[in-house]
């Protein structure tokens, strides 16, 4: 009893602390759909922000506004990700024949800066410029088509990870990113915000798409894997001495994707739920006991 009692006393005086602060602030809390594109060793074009292969992204959210300048918003999204040798502008490439699709989840933390103070002619219009840049975990899971079945790739090993004396690891479905984001809000009212941003995520992985490095010995791989891992490994008409040091890939550079969203949210202020709080006379009631 005394220890719930100073759970009281301690849950009461944070209150007292933090709520006029709270009280001043803003949260937003919304949707978002998009487009989620890749770019890596199978990508049509070399550049960093291209919209070529585009897929679907949604997810929701969550912001909590310091000031008028800094919010910090956690987010939770799922996208595709695909891409094809058949749309390659290289003839390697081409000729390489290989193809990828993705499912991805991804949780992100991100710091945002509003740049109003930069550009303070926008306040006018109620539009607001801003950049974010973070953390993000995300689980993606590289697939490829053989005969109308779709395979899981990174069992598989298609680059020799896991084999005899290959040195090397099976990659993990589970990585980081970081992303950088620039983007454009719109304030309808004091509680409706519509926002667009385009966000590149660089990964610390080159294998979203299963492919970064050179082919395996091919005749190891479907002694240990089966013919199905070879098929996925190799899909060119050509015939080359694989296992010699061929490139499939390019190790130099990790992957990236890049999340382009149109979002939709409503804002209240967090100080208000607290006021629901209180209880007679005053005091605050702690929703725990």
């Amino acid at each position: 009893m005394r220890m719930k009692s100073l759970k009281v006393l301690i849950f009461a005086l944070m209150s007292f602390v933090i709520a006029p602060q709270i009280q001043a602030q803003k949260a937003e809390i919304g949707f978002s759909i998009g487009a989620s594109t890749y770019q890596g060793d199978i990508s049509p074009l070399g550049w960093r922000i291209s919209f070529e292969g585009a897929q679907v992204a949604r997810g929701i959210f969550l912001s909590y506004s310091f000031n008028d300048y800094l919010a910090l918003k956690g987010s939770f999204l799922t996208a595709n990700l695909a891409a094809s040798d058949e749309n390659a502008l290289s003839s390697f490439r081409a000729d390489r024949n290989l193809h990828f699709k993705s499912s991805l989840k991804e949780f992100s933390l991100v710091g945002e800066l509003n740049l109003l103070s930069v550009i303070p002619s926008f306040r006018k219009f109620k539009f607001q410029p801003y950049v974010n840049a973070g953390i993000a975990v995300f689980k993606f899971n590289p697939r490829a088509k053989y005969k109308g079945i779709w395979y899981d790739l990174q069992p598989l090993g298609t680059e020799g990870q896991g084999l005899p004396g290959s040195g090397k690891e099976k990659y993990s479905l589970t990585q980081f990113s970081v992303p950088m984001g620039l983007g454009m809000k719109y304030t309808f009212n004091d509680e409706l915000v519509i926002a667009l941003e385009i966000a590149p995520r660089w990964t610390f992985t080159d294998y979203l798409d299963d492919v970064s490095t050179e082919y395996p010995d091919l005749d190891l791989l479907r002694q240990e894997r089966g013919d199905i891992a070879v098929n996925l490994s190799y899909r060119s008409d050509t015939p080359i001495d694989a296992g010699n040091g061929i490139g499939r890939g390019n190790a130099a550079e990790n992957d990236w994707y890049v999340i382009s969203t149109l979002s939709v949210a409503y804002r209240f202020d967090p100080g208000v739920y607290l006021d629901r709080r209180k209880g007679f006379q005053g005091n605050w009631k702690c929703p725990y006991f």
